[in-house]
């Protein structure tokens, strides 16, 4: 039993050896990455991360407000251009502009010949 204890124990310090030097291996990598990287390193902490965060999110809603105006005011004239002429007449009366849908409903209605 005492030897199966001492291989235990020989294994788990030859176990524990292997990760301190892939540790010491890792750190070492790290610091030399560090050294030829330092503006990128320098940029890292000038503001904290939520911070570059919140920037990204700033950028990004901006485009996408930027892009639904676009939108909009492209179908903004193409509604104004599918609008008939009379609308933008000013002589027009008002019971005609309150409801559109009738008048244009009609106009689309095969004309009557008059004798």
């Amino acid at each position: 039993m005492k030897k199966a204890n001492e291989l235990l124990n020989q294994s788990a310090h030859k176990l524990a050896e292997k990760h301190q030097q892939r540790l010491r291996q890792m750190t070492l990598e790290a610091l030399e990455l560090a050294e030829k990287k330092p503006f990128l390193n320098s940029l890292r902490f000038l503001l904290p991360p939520p911070a570059y965060a919140a920037a990204a999110l700033l950028f990004i809603s901006a485009g996408f407000g930027w892009l639904s105006l676009q939108n909009s005011s492209e179908s903004e004239s193409q509604i104004v251009a599918q609008l008939p002429e009379w609308l933008s007449d000013e002589q027009v009366p008002m019971e005609l502009l309150e409801n559109p849908d009738f008048y244009q409903w009609l106009a689309k209605q095969p004309k009557i010949p008059q004798a």
